[in-house]
């Protein structure tokens, strides 16, 4: 189980009103947890890692998940297709001198909860390798049909992993403007055809 605050992370999408994930009064927020997995699959994020956000008092209010990491160019445009074994490995293999090399997550987090006064959780590049080896293949979480969507929101998030070219370090980027690129979430989404299976078209 995560907590209600998605960890720190490159950028930022919301996608509340994307046409497939259908936030509305009348959903049920276990319908809406199905309609997200049924859209990364259609963009061919089969390899997925589900869990359970919990409120302040600990039971659970929403869900998140995180898809598998794959190799990108500085584009955003898939290198390597998520769950080829071992990315960040080979990413860490890659020899010292060759050209930058990135590896991706993307996680969707929702939920009700209000967050602008949690603090953000900060992870590095092992930590967020462990957090998506700990989370179920698929969602299961009973408590969530009992739950409608209409406060919900759904929001995307992306997490860069750079390697140095130069000394071979793994970094978690946090801003990727700063480190010299014009591709926001948004643009992610769209890359790796994501953006178009939430349902909003090209």
């Amino acid at each position: 189980m995560l907590g209600p605050k998605a960890p720190a992370a490159t950028s930022r999408s919301p996608v509340s009103n994307a046409p497939s994930v259908h936030i509305s009064a009348e959903s049920g927020v276990d319908a809406v947890v199905f309609r997200l997995l049924e859209a990364l699959m259609n963009a061919d994020y089969r390899d997925q890692a589900w869990f359970a956000v919990a409120g302040p008092d600990g039971r659970t209010r929403g869900a998140a998940v995180f898809t598998g990491p794959e190799l990108i160019d500085t584009d955003g445009r898939r290198v390597s297709p998520s769950a080829a074994p071992s990315v960040l490995g080979a990413l860490r293999r890659l020899f010292t001198g060759a050209p930058a090399q990135r590896v991706r997550y993307f996680a969707f987090f929702l939920s009700d909860l209000p967050l602008s006064r949690i603090p953000e959780p900060q992870l590095t590049p092992d930590s967020l390798d462990a957090l998506f080896s700990r989370g179920a293949r698929t969602p299961a979480f009973p408590e969530l049909g009992a739950l409608k969507a209409e406060r919900y929101e759904c929001v995307a998030y992306v997490y860069v992993i750079e390697k140095d070219p130069l000394t071979g370090k793994l970094t978690l980027i946090r801003d990727e403007r700063a480190a010299g690129s014009v591709v926001d979430a948004k643009a992610h989404l769209k890359a790796a055809g994501v953006w178009k299976a939430l349902g909003y078209g090209d």
